[in-house]
């Protein structure tokens, strides 16, 4: 918990007459320049003292900032620091040691010339210490980045030097690593110091920092698995001498997609059809004696196109259709770049077969006939107007062999976190919606 520190806020007739603390006869070379809002101050002694800018600091002394509110602080003329709302910091100076604890929230640092051979600068927070030798950046509590130079940052027993444009950071599980730095990762208490000085660039999306490649094409071919099942197993089965070709090809096809008027929540609602079809050939043996009323089922295994979010990668929620469940209606939060998303939709399909007259062929005593299934496919989105992530893919290797039905997935994951094994990305169509508006 924070010390309760004299705050700007106070009346001045509480105004000390000396810094306090062991170093009111000493020269100070850190002075607390200026704030803003409600800036708390003690002496080495946890004693309270009046903010005012140029207020003279010393070893021991403490700064902490209530909301809304920042610090700027001279180490020296070459050494400021800003600290951000929430913050508390303690300092310590010896000599030319010099040591800024980060007991809560986040610092900017901006060291303008290179620290002497025999000066330290080292700021610490409660996970990691960061040694400062010229450079400009910022820590948390369990992050450190820089904009410029370079510096050592230790986390226990761990030790990772980064440079302009790199982040160190603590993950979950205690391990530090280092990825690049992203404008979006810049808080607001620092960008209003660089003022766009050090270009950064934007935080590529899942697809872009997973390579992913788009099509524009409306039209795909996928197999699908033909058979006839038994009516209670739901399993293949031989059913009078009937037998059925096992795989043929379906054509995909996306239809013309509309997308309604704002309503006045800022939603509209997209619909997203597309159609497949395929034939194949059931043969029966006219000289078998057919069993019972005779009824043969025909059934197929084929994939869907499925839905996934472009910038998050996230695949949206699903479940297997089937006559018996022609419908389904889902709804995801898609959260990217601290703008939230949310998103409902209902998937619909409608299937038809038509078998065409047998042809009987005495010669070899068979008789066939051509089985045409369609099937038309409705995708109904509600979603906020500025959304645009919505993508689709297609599994193009199909179904050419009889599986159970997939256990679905119902926990948030992502496109490629969802591949089965032995699958890669290439084994999918995918088609970002906005490029085919």
């Amino acid at each position: 918990m924070k010390k309760r520190m004299f705050a700007l806020t106070l009346a001045l007739s509480l105004l000390l007459t000396s810094c306090g603390g062991g170093g009111g006869a000493k020269a100070a070379t850190m002075h607390l320049r200026k704030t803003e809002g409600t800036v708390g101050v003690s002496d080495d002694g946890g004693q309270a003292v009046e903010p005012r800018e140029e207020l003279g600091l010393f070893s021991g002394y403490g700064v902490d900032t209530q909301s809304k509110s920042y610090a700027w602080i001279d180490l020296d003329d070459v050494k400021l620091v800003k600290m951000d709302q929430d913050s508390e910091i303690g300092i310590t100076k010896e000599d030319k040691q010099l040591e800024v604890e980060v007991k809560t929230g986040s610092l900017f640092f901006n060291v303008t010339q290179p620290l002497a051979d025999d000066e330290t600068m080292t700021i610490r927070t409660s996970t990691m210490a960061v040694g400062i030798r010229g450079t400009c950046g910022w820590v948390t509590q369990d992050a450190a980045a820089l904009l410029e130079g370079s510096v050592e940052v230790t986390a226990g027993e761990q030790s990772a030097t980064i440079s302009a444009g790199e982040m160190a950071f603590l993950t979950e599980d205690g391990k530090l690593e280092v990825r690049q730095l992203y404008i979006e990762d810049v808080p607001a208490f620092v960008a209003a110091e660089i003022g766009g000085q050090f270009p950064l660039e934007p935080t590529p999306s899942y697809s872009e920092a997973n390579g992913l490649s788009f099509t524009k094409e409306r039209s795909f071919t996928a197999p699908v698995f033909s058979y006839f099942r038994d009516p209670v197993s739901g399993e293949p089965t031989s059913i009078g001498g009937l037998s059925i070709t096992d795989v043929v090809d379906a054509t995909y096809t996306i239809g013309d997609i509309s997308i309604s008027e704002t309503d006045a929540d800022g939603m509209v609602q997209m619909t997203l059809p597309y159609h497949f079809d395929f034939t194949n050939i059931v043969t029966q043996d006219i000289y078998h004696e057919v069993e019972g009323d005779g009824r043969f089922f025909p059934s197929c295994k084929y994939t869907l196109f499925s839905v996934f979010d472009y910038y998050t990668g996230t695949v949206f929620p699903a479940k297997t259709l089937s006559d018996d469940n022609p419908d389904l209606t889902n709804t995801i939060d898609i959260t990217y770049k601290d703008v939230t998303y949310p998103i409902s939709y209902t998937l619909s399909q409608e299937t038809n077969d038509t078998y065409s007259d047998w042809d009987v062929d005495m010669g070899n005593g068979t008789a066939t006939c051509q089985n045409a299934w369609t099937v038309d496919v409705v995708y109904t989105i509600s979603m906020p107007k500025e959304y645009d992530g919505l993508c689709l893919y297609l599994y193009l290797p199909g179904k050419t062999e009889y599986t159970e039905n997939r256990e679905e997935l119902s926990e948030v994951h992502t496109l490629l976190e969802g591949l089965d094994e032995g699958e890669t990305i290439s084994d999918y169509a995918l088609i970002r919606v906005s490029d085919l508006m």
